[in-house]
């Protein structure tokens, strides 16, 4: 099995998303994080504010409060409302996903295509979905 470094996960969910668009089928782009389990992790701000404004709190007023949830930026495909992240084995050197959280879904107008990874997305070209709820991991 092919293992994947971090920044791989948008080319290949451009990858999925097309072969499924082909197929006939409704995926979705997801931007979030996913929790792992690796401690040496620096706090999340827009994830905690988001999902654990309490937790956020306790870590603005005690400086050496530490126990906040670890998570790393990610980026996959829903369809059918089943996650498909091939690019899931990236994270192993962290202790795995423990969970997903969305912070939107980017659904495209237009044919999507590699030269689409540089500049993402020009605003007129997605519908943007704001989501706040937590997925856990799925097999594909």
């Amino acid at each position: 099995m092919k293992k994947y470094k971090f920044g791989n996960c948008i080319p290949e969910a451009i990858k999925i998303y097309n072969r499924l668009k082909r197929q006939g089928n409704n995926p979705i782009f997801v931007e979030g994080w996913v929790e792992v389990n690796y401690n040496d992790l620096d706090i999340e701000r827009e994830f905690l504010e988001l999902y654990y404004p309490e937790i956020l709190k306790q870590t603005e007023n005690n400086l050496e409060f530490d126990d906040y949830i670890r998570v790393i930026p990610h980026t996959w495909i829903t369809c059918d409302g089943k996650i498909i992240d091939k690019t899931i084995n990236q994270f192993d050197k962290f202790g795995g996903i423990v969970r997903y959280y969305e912070k939107m879904r980017y659904i495209p107008k237009i044919k999507i295509n590699a030269d689409d990874i540089m500049n993402w997305f020009d605003d007129r070209d997605y519908i943007i979905k704001r989501n706040r709820f937590i997925r856990y991991p799925e097999k594909n």
